[in-house]
């Protein structure tokens, strides 16, 4: 587990302590020799790495002689020496050295600007022949490397800008390695390497960092490992295994990081109920109270928080001895000293609190005796946070929480190597939660949180790739429109910061902190900004000036807060100020047009007057710095002042809005007046071109009755796209299409069923009618989110009027998505015009499968209009009492067996039919069925009817059975059947439908299949089969059972369908509607009805056959084998030799009456399995055959060529 070993001025440069390091490394690092900035494990890099053999044995003789003799030529040399001289030099030879073969500053479209990144590095001179006369990224497609250099000892953190030049290097690199799909990046200036990762946190400029002229100078040769295993293009090379080591390195970095971060999660959910504990003292536990001890004890946990990532990245001056007294390094040391000997903690003492109270407020206002400036932000403030006053948490609680943050198996946690978004991520998580008191103490228990609301938490890529594509054409206008008006430096950067970024859900913080890093990096790459704020800086700017927020719950934005301040925040000045993430829910207000509809009003009147004054305030907080404490404090004031004005037209918006809510908390947001510098006119109007440029995020996926019925209510009326039973992301997308300007973007993570499932209709057909959709990435059914099944797709919306859609799909398997989550550019595209689109499910067919989609559905009828119906099972809403086992008949009685009576009974046979659920459907055939369904109807004509009271008691042992059982019929959904009608259905559909001619499809399938009930005796059970009535004038059951069986079909469904876990796909009424029939000619209809009537007939017999040797089986053994383990496995005995079918029953032998092992039994056994598996075979072979004639019949019939049919 990671040790916190941060030397005291180099907190990024780690002690090289422990068992694996020699004493000549402790002392290199020491002296500053080599840096890991969050790219490895600082744990792994010092305490496992040195043990790898590959890392430990020494064979860098050679290149470390090549670049001691190459320094001792060139050192003085390169004193001075401009970029083109370091590179002659220096630079290339090393390259060289180190084994690569290069390519020199080779174009690169970057956006719409052309860039030259300085190398493209080869592991072979083949490699690097083969890239010559390619351009763009293919030139660096086999590449492993993309390198940038500048001139000797040049800073590479600082931004450059001398007259014509201006550069920041990390902000090139960064872009360099994003535009080439390059893996990995070395930055140099000769005497520091820089190495960057694609694949680990490269927006926030993670890297390691070597000073080889420091390892030159050193003189030891074992030292200077440090470099030649990062940087040598052995390092780079896929070893047996198919991993190089560097990417060896990465995984185990990353592995070790996810498991601290499990970690710490699980020992931060333990630590909130002690702390909770303490700060609530003797008050009475309420829920309002249990709710706002919750709430603080985040704000704690964050506090503590960003002060252990601060003293990590030093940002804090740990190195300051006077701080250091005060600082969570030196708690942290003495509580562990105080833990391991021992030590028992107070419950009259809260020590310990009050040291962390100290350290806040050290924080919050800055202490110049201790180094520290003030950080401010309203984190740490007292009069934002008054529910502490007064409160505290004595010792012996508050210390095992505080060492669970602070210790992980006995180790210091290292909280430089977590990034600010993976640890919002273990924090975002608490947000599921709730406090309760349990016996005496208080817990955490599972609320309906953001979970249960369908919110997850973005993986870092995803993020990344969604802001790359909503914000990556927008900042190239913004470049295009600042070159043509000439302007440069401030006014340049002036123009890019007026880009206008909302993610209306969100959570952490994820979008906007990879948002605010993806705008600094464009910014500080662009030719025209030629200003001196280097990357970091800027950032500090966006965040403040171009990021917009809001989330429904406030210890949610308290959190994004925090993840903005952990990845802006600068030692020595304050905490970024940010204004703009607000509490709210985002689907409900009031617009500014119907506020200001009814002409002449108070709203009207107040508005036209403050609008001003409210946009000039706003202004000013814009142009206000943030640099120093009284800038801050300046605008504060004006966000007060700000507020003032606003008060009043909120609380009349409000009254529009809460009569809808009467009993809901409706939480309105109304945008106009959250953010109207976005949205309105000095006049108090509407402005023509306002809006956000781009809109991001990852709505919720819950249906919308999860949120409450009000709000349901609220979206149906309020939204075009909301209807019926929909997900609540469907009015998130509408929301964020209309909050976006005239020529705004959208990126979403959403369901990919929005494509297909009926309550997307009037979504569908929006974006396609309006030209809204640009792009979608379908991720199929690779999963995305830790912890949840979801099928998900990335969406653009561009409001610019699109007339095509772009669709991408990602392969299967872990390879395809890495390159996917590398460059979605790298995943195929295909067009669709968006006029041949609209409301009915898209399925996006590509290439071959287009042109195969194309000939099954030319001539073809959908399958609802050539049938009678498309019907689900029926629903009794006590499946235990009218679901009933079959235990054999008894004259006109049968014996079954009752769940809801738990004993097995006798009823009459009248109102008992077979039941098949879809386990029961095999292809062409039912299984044989061992339920029966007590149907309390009779047919009356074309319709059914509920037996009365008189019939129903014309069969007495199924009239007492029901009233032993009327109670819980009764009340049935909250007592909906509480009437005379108690006994039938709560939802009496279809009930016609079960006794006529059909065919059954189960509604969870791997593939399509149905099977045919010619006669009508089958009844289907609830909602897991789906019934298909054939037309007296249309396709008959025969001919319908041989296609719905068909491969061809088939893949028709598989490609319209929406995928679930395990490779299975829905066959709903929705998905199985729409498949393409050929309507036949006589004669085909002849052949094919023949063959249906055979594939049923051989299906059936193969069904026999396998249950009748069960049958055996179960009489011989005495027991059930169809419930054992492994029942699944004996259900197809003719694939197993008789030793193996013992072994299946050996395992349960103690279950059985007769034993398994008894050689008479072994005997039949042997006889029996022969028999039944020799007739199966030939059974299976006709039924194989058969299939094989009915595949050509149906490909046949739709025409299909020898390719199609492949």
């Amino acid at each position: 587990m990671p040790r916190s070993r941060s030397s005291p001025g180099e907190p990024t440069r780690r002690r090289l302590e422990g068992r694996a390091l020699s004493a000549s490394d402790r002392q290199l690092e020491l002296a500053g020799a080599f840096a890991n900035r969050g790219l490895f494990s600082e744990h792994f890099l010092l305490e496992r790495l040195p043990e790898w053999p590959e890392f430990a044995r020494s064979a860098d003789g050679v290149l470390y002689d090549q670049l001691q003799s190459l320094w001792r030529g060139e050192q003085e040399g390169l004193v001075g020496a401009n970029e083109a001289q370091t590179e002659e030099r220096w630079v290339r030879p090393v390259l060289s050295a180190l084994g690569f073969a290069y390519t020199v500053q080779a174009p690169l479209r970057v956006g719409r600007a052309w860039r030259q990144p300085d190398y493209g590095l080869f592991l072979s001179d083949a490699d690097r022949r083969a890239a010559l006369p390619l351009e763009g990224t293919e030139r660096f497609a086999r590449a492993a490397c993309v390198a940038d250099a500048k001139r000797f000892d040049r800073p590479l953190d600082r931004r450059r800008a001398e007259g014509a030049l201006s550069e920041d290097p990390v902000a090139q690199i960064i872009t360099y390695i994003s535009a080439t799909r390059c893996p990995w990046g070395i930055l140099t200036n000769g005497r520091h390497w820089r190495l960057y990762a694609a694949e680990r946190d490269l927006l926030g400029g993670a890297h390691y960092e070597v000073d080889l002229i420091r390892l030159l100078e050193a003189g030891d040769e074992h030292l200077f490992r440090w470099f030649a295993r990062f940087f040598s293009a052995s390092g780079f090379r896929a070893g047996a295994e198919g991993h190089s080591l560097l990417e060896r390195i990465l995984a185990e970095s990353r592995a070790g990081a996810v498991a601290v971060g499990a970690a710490i999660e699980r020992q931060v959910f333990a630590a909130v109920p002690s702390a909770s504990e303490g700060l609530l003292g003797e008050e009475p536990r309420t829920p309002t109270t249990l709710s706002e001890a919750f709430d603080n004890a985040l704000v704690l946990l964050y506090r503590l928080l960003f002060c252990l990532h601060a003293e990590a990245r030093g940002l804090l001056p740990v190195e300051n001895p006077h701080y250091l007294e005060y600082s969570l390094r030196r708690q942290k040391e003495r509580l562990a000293a105080d833990l391991e000997r021992g030590r028992r903690f107070s419950r009259r003492s809260d020590d310990l609190y009050n040291d962390l109270r100290a350290l806040f407020r050290i924080v919050d206002e800055g202490d110049d005796a201790l180094g520290v400036a003030e950080y401010d932000g309203g984190l740490f403030s007292a009069r934002r946070h008054p529910w502490f006053e007064g409160r505290s948490v004595p010792d012996d609680l508050l210390a095992p929480a505080l060492d669970a943050l602070y210790r992980v198996g006995g180790e210091f946690v290292d909280y430089g190597d977590l990034s600010a978004r993976h640890l919002g991520t273990i924090y975002e998580r608490l947000l599921d939660y709730r406090l309760e008191e349990r016996d005496g103490a208080l817990a955490l228990a599972s609320t309906s949180g953001r979970r249960e609301t369908g919110s997850y938490f973005t993986p870092e890529r995803i993020v990344d790739r969604i802001v790359e594509r909503a914000l990556g054409p927008l900042l190239d206008e913004r470049s295009d429109h600042v070159a043509a008006l000439g302007l440069r430096g401030e006014d340049a950067l002036e123009v890019f910061l007026g880009v206008r970024v909302l993610d209306p859900a969100m959570g952490s913080g994820h979008f906007l902190v990879a948002a605010a890093a993806w705008i600094a990096t464009h910014i500080a790459t662009d030719p025209s900004y030629d200003g001196e704020l280097p990357r970091v800086e800027i950032q500090r700017r966006v965040a403040e000036r171009c990021l917009y927020g809001v989330d429904l719950n406030p210890m949610a934005v308290e959190l994004a807060q925090l993840s903005l301040w952990l990845t802006t925040v600068r030692r020595g000045e304050p905490l970024t100020f940010l204004t703009n993430l607000r509490v709210g829910n985002a689907l409900v207000g009031v617009e500014l047009e119907e506020l200001l509809a009814g002409g002449e009003s108070l709203f009207a009147e107040q508005l036209a007057r403050d609008a001003e004054a409210i946009l000039s305030r706003i202004e000013g907080i814009a142009q206000e710095g943030s640099e120093r404490p009284e800038e801050v404090h300046r605008k504060e004031e004006l966000a007060l002042a700000v507020e003032s004005l606003r008060g009043p037209l909120e609380r009349h918006a409000d009254e529009a809005v809460l009569p809808a809510f009467p009993d809901e908390a409706a939480c309105p947001f109304h945008w106009a007046l959250e953010f109207p510098e976005v949205f309105l006119s000095a006049e108090g109007r509407p402005r023509d071109d306002g809006g956000f440029d781009a809109v991001i995020g990852n709505p919720p996926y819950v249906r919308i009755q999860a949120s409450g019925r009000r709000l349901a209510d609220w979206c149906r009326g309020r939204y075009r796209t909301a209807s019926g039973s929909f997900d609540t992301y469907v009015p998130f997308l509408e929301r964020g299409v209309e909050l976006l300007a005239p020529r705004g973007r959208l990126g979403f993570i959403v369901p990919n069923k929005l494509m297909k499932l009926d309550y997307g209709r009037r979504l569908r057909d929006w974006l396609a009618r309006q030209g809204l959709v640009e792009e979608i990435v379908d991720f199929g059914d690779a999963q995305l989110f830790e912890g949840a099944t979801n099928y998900t797709c990335i969406l653009v919306v561009s409001r610019r009027g699109a007339t095509e859609l772009v669709y991408r799909r990602v392969d299967r398997g872990e390879a395809a998505l890495r390159n996917a989550l590398a460059s979605l550019d790298a995943v195929p595209a295909e067009r669709f015009p968006l006029r041949e689109l609209g409301g009915d499910p898209w399925v996006l067919a590509t290439g071959d499968e287009a042109r195969l989609l194309r000939s099954l559905r030319d001539g073809a009828e959908p399958l609802g209009e050539v049938t009678s119906g498309i019907f689900t099972g029926l629903q009794t809403s006590a499946d235990p009492i009218y679901v009933l086992e079959d235990r054999g008949g008894r004259g006109p009685r049968r014996r079954v067996y009752s769940p809801a009576s738990d004993r097995e009974l006798e009823l009459e046979s009248n109102l008992l039919q077979p039941l098949a659920s879809g386990s029961d459907v095999d292809r062409y055939a039912f299984h044989r069925l061992r339920h029966l369904l007590l149907f309390p109807y009779r047919r009356d004509g074309a319709a059914m009817r509920l037996l009365t009271t008189e019939e129903l008691e014309a069969l007495p042992l199924t009239a007492a059975y029901l009233r032993e059982h009327e109670a819980t019929l009764r009340g049935r959904e909250r007592g909906k059947m509480d009437h005379e009608r108690w006994y039938g259905y709560v939802y009496p559909k279809s009930l016609g439908a079960h006794d006529q001619p059909k065919l059954g499809v189960p509604r969870l399938c791997a593939h399509l299949r149905a099977a045919a009930d010619p006669n009508g005796g089958t009844y289907l059970d609830n909602v897991d089969v789906n019934g298909v009535v054939p037309h007296t004038q249309g396709p008959s059951v025969w001919f319908l059972v041989v296609l719905l069986n068909s491969p061809f079909v088939d893949w028709v469904f598989r490609r319209g369908s929406v995928p679930f876990r395990g490779d299975f796909f829905s066959a709903n009424k929705q998905f199985i509607a729409s498949l393409p029939i050929r309507i036949p000619s006589k004669s085909e209809a002849n052949s094919l009805e023949e063959i249906g009537r055979r594939l049923h007939a051989l299906a059936s017999k193969v069904t026999d056959e396998r249950e009748g040797f069960l049958d055996w089986l179960e009489d011989s053994l005495g027991a059930h084998v169809r419930r054992l383990p492994g029942a699944t496995s004996l259900a197809r005995y003719e694939d197993f030799e008789l030793s193996q079918l013992l072994a299946i029953l050996r395992r349960s032998a103690a279950l059985f009456v007769q034993d398994p092992e008894a050689r008479v039994f072994r005997e039949h056994l042997a006889s029996e399995h022969g028999a039944s598996r020799d007739r199966l075979l030939e059974q299976r072979s006709s039924l194989s055959a058969a299939e094989s004639e009915a595949d050509e019949a149906v490909a046949d019939l739709y025409e299909l060529s020898t390719t199609e049919r492949a």
